[in-house]
């Protein structure tokens, strides 16, 4: 009963267009944040940040509890990216969260190394290994599991 709930209200959530203009803000200012370098607190994100973040956040941890992989996959690049665009604890102790909820152990146990360090010389090291990665698996390099 609960999963069926989790899955009607990730559909719903995905149907509206507000949801992927700010989930397609927050990739951009990812993308703007590890190519250009600059300090995540400088990254351009439409609309206002902390509504849209929240939003996204909100989702992602609803999207974590969905069975289907795509679904699942919309929770972890919510989670990334926003650990990218804005590494503030909060942030890192719910992106774990949302990445303990779909199983992504690895990632959390990456993100408990990175982020002992102060969040900007953490987020900077992090996003150089994201890009990296992300680069890889456009070029299909590796397969995304």
């Amino acid at each position: 009963m609960a999963e069926e709930f989790g899955a009607l209200l990730s559909t719903r959530i995905k149907s509206h267009d507000r949801f992927w203009s700010d989930l397609r803000s927050l990739q951009a200012a990812a993308v703007w944040s590890l190519s250009v370098g600059e300090s995540p607190s400088k990254t351009p994100m439409k609309d206002s940040e902390p509504t849209a973040l929240s939003r996204l956040m909100y989702s992602a941890s609803i999207f974590a509890q969905a069975s289907d992989e795509e679904t699942r996959g919309l929770a972890q690049s919510i989670a990334l990216c926003a650990l990218v665009t804005t590494p503030e604890s909060n942030l890192v102790e719910r992106s774990k969260s949302i990445l303990v909820g779909i199983g992504n152990y690895p990632a959390v146990s990456y993100l408990e190394s990175k982020f002992s360090q102060p969040p900007q010389l953490c987020s900077l090291s992090f996003g150089s290994n994201f890009l990296r990665h992300s680069i890889r698996l456009r070029s299909g390099v590796e397969k995304f599991h």
